[in-house]
């Protein structure tokens, strides 16, 4: 093997070169060398090219992009016969700059590099840099060939490099620090993908993986990047606008697949959120104790759409019955006001005796304590909600529009009106809505007579301060046993 052998006159050549477009952003190369493994591969055996401390300049000394070292692996064959072909190219330690507009549209941000100068739009469909990167992903998107400088590229590997955005949507920049991506070149033309870094936003860093494949003349593909190992909570203390994490305290891990097009922001998306044990902190209004969490999402023609939550609670120690689970869909659509969103949520489960442990003490304060400390024993099954929301997660502005629901009580112990012994065995069914709960007695027995309750209303109301509750119950029995509960001393 031959070399490295200094050549400074290369470096020189290579900047004339790659600045020949003549526009004001240049390239500086500090030094360059080659290296040769001989003939002891044959005639396809390599040059290498070394080119050190490459970066992308302004007129006035501002820094682009950044390049400590570059390798490039050159063809041989291609070379004796007067041609130029990169077989491999190694960048380690490159810092590219990104700018992400408020509307979505992203950039990177490497000044006008190969054009002919002028200031860059807040979000233009292609900065100059991005047409110089769509020129060599073009060249990837063809079968291998010697024919052209990219023809022959096999491999592109990035080592310990840097991205940091400048994301008006998050109104902060953020960075993604990859420790390795890998682009192999397809035989019949396009790259697969495989990368492994780190994601910093705030003082909160998490370890990533990405993985996919572009291919065709419209550079389409899919890209999927994996967050293994992330607490939402802390991501949304780092940057205000995902406030709407704040809620999950636990440790999650996070998969977003996306379809690429070019370099323009993905316009579908699927997503992937598994959390484990924690809760779900909905400040002033309580808390929901949290075994699991699963949730799949999609976003395509502007709206999100939520396919399947799948929340299972968390039981209290020494729990009547096992911990209801919760599932839901949900879609999402942004207007000139803000989000708008329907949900539907489903429980299962839930035994009266550990309603308090899951219904959080901030939501229908008076209707949660009269139910969880009078209703005492029995069951609700078949819980379904429909709710309709408004407002900005983002800023914590969240707004019920509508809400509907029911769910069916079995088997109830009912302290109307203590000491007056309870009613028991009570079935109904409870009816949600915005402004009141009412629960309709279908059935149920007096404790202590033979008194039965045949049917009647418990009205929670919402509309007043503070709130109230109207019982309204009808009795079937013999006139003593109901002249001895009218006579209770309650």
């Amino acid at each position: 093997e031959q070399g490295p052998m200094p050549i400074p006159w290369l470096a020189k050549r290579a900047e004339a070169v790659l600045n020949a477009a003549g526009g004001p952003t240049r390239l500086e190369i500090g030094g360059a060398s080659v290296t040769w493994a001989g003939w002891r591969e044959g005639h396809r055996s390599p040059l290498g090219l070394f080119l050190q401390q490459v970066r992308a300049v302004e007129p006035d000394g501002a820094v682009r992009a950044e390049l400590p070292d570059a390798m490039i692996s050159l063809s041989v064959t291609s070379l004796l016969r007067g041609q130029v072909a990169l077989r491999a190219l190694e960048l380690r330690g490159l810092e590219l700059r990104a700018i992400r507009a408020a509307d979505g549209g992203f950039r990177l941000d490497l000044g006008t590099l190969g054009g002919q100068g002028g200031a860059a739009a807040e979000s233009p469909p292609a900065a100059e840099g991005d047409g110089i990167l769509l020129e060599m992903l073009a060249d990837l998107m063809q079968p291998p060939t010697e024919g052209s400088p990219l023809g022959a590229l096999q491999s592109l590997r990035l080592l310990d490099a840097r991205l940091t955005v400048a994301d008006a949507q998050l109104g902060r920049s953020w960075s993604a620090e990859l420790g390795r991506l890998s682009m192999t070149r397809r035989q019949g033309g396009g790259v697969d993908l495989a990368g492994t870094g780190d994601f910093a936003l705030g003082g909160e860093t998490v370890p990533l993986r990405i993985g996919g494949m572009l291919e065709g003349a419209a550079f389409r593909g899919t890209a999927a990047l994996t967050l293994p190992s992330i607490r939402p909570a802390a991501l949304a203390r780092a940057a205000p606008v995902l406030g709407a994490l704040a809620a999950l305290d636990a440790q999650a891990s996070v998969t977003l697949a996306v379809r690429i097009e070019g370099l323009r922001i993905p316009s579908e998306a699927e997503a992937r959120l598994r959390v484990g044990p924690g809760v779900i902190d909905l400040g002033a209004r309580g808390r929901v104790p949290l075994q699991a969490l699963e949730a799949d999402a999609g976003l395509a023609d502007g709206r999100l759409r939520l396919s399947s939550v799948v929340l299972r609670t968390a039981p209290p120690p020494g729990a009547a019955a096992r911990a209801p689970t919760i599932t839901g869909q949900a879609e999402a659509r942004q207007t000139d006001a803000g989000w708008q969103a329907e949900a539907t949520l489903r429980v299962d489960e839930v035994a009266f005796a550990d309603l308090g442990h899951y219904w959080p003490s901030g939501i229908a304060h008076g209707a949660r304590e009269w139910i969880t400390e009078n209703i005492t024993a029995g069951r609700v099954r078949g819980g379904e909600w429909r709710i309709g929301l408004e407002g900005d997660p983002a800023g914590g502005r969240v707004n019920v529009t509508s809400l509907e629901g029911s769910a069916t009580a079995e088997d109830a112990e009912v302290h109307w009106l203590r000491p007056i012994p309870p009613a028991q065995h009570v079935r109904g069914v409870a009816r949600f809505g915005r402004e009141a709960i009412e629960l309709e007695v279908g059935g149920g027995r007096q404790a202590g007579g033979a008194i039965g309750v045949r049917d009647g209303r418990i009205r929670f109301a919402f509309d007043t301060e503070p709130e109230s509750a109207e019982i309204t119950l009808q009795l079937d029995g013999s006139l003593p046993d109901v002249w001895t509960l009218l006579k209770h001393p309650r």
